[in-house]
């Protein structure tokens, strides 16, 4: 009996143990100069995985975008992103985007626009991350 127990425990704390590699999502692939739309989480890639880009958190939403609602300040948003360039293993930026909810950096030798945030108009405040989606464009500088 003991030796029955001893050998589940084993089982379960090897099977526990054991983690899928093939879980990983592939990078979806960029189009230098094409508008590409990213979601939360999404890992966008340049075919020779120079530029590797992962959609990170939302850390704000305080656009005046909620319908029936008038604000004195547009708001903004302020969207996390994981890069990986061959010049730098691995950073965090981060895109502040007021007023027109538009903005850009400098990824390696390129610049990486936010052009667009959906969704475009919303119900209250609240938005589950799941319903975002950002329209990109990465250029060669």
């Amino acid at each position: 009996m003991r030796a029955l127990l001893f050998s589940t425990l084993f089982l379960s704390i090897l099977f526990v143990s054991c983690k899928d590699t093939d879980n990983a999502l592939p990078c979806k692939e960029i189009t230098p100069g094409v508008a590409f739309e990213a979601k939360v989480h999404d890992t966008w890639c340049l075919p020779d995985e120079s530029v590797k880009i992962t959609i990170g958190t939302v850390i704000e939403d305080s656009r005046c975008n909620v319908k029936d609602i008038v604000c004195v300040w547009a708001g903004r948003i302020v969207l996390e992103l994981l890069i990986e360039t061959n010049e730098e293993p691995f950073y965090r930026d981060t895109f502040y985007a007021v007023d027109n909810w538009q903005d850009e950096m400098m990824v390696g030798n390129y610049v990486l626009e936010l052009k667009q945030v959906l969704p475009l108009e919303r119900n209250d405040f609240v938005t589950d991350t799941s319903e975002y989606a950002f329209q990109l464009i990465l250029t060669q500088n």
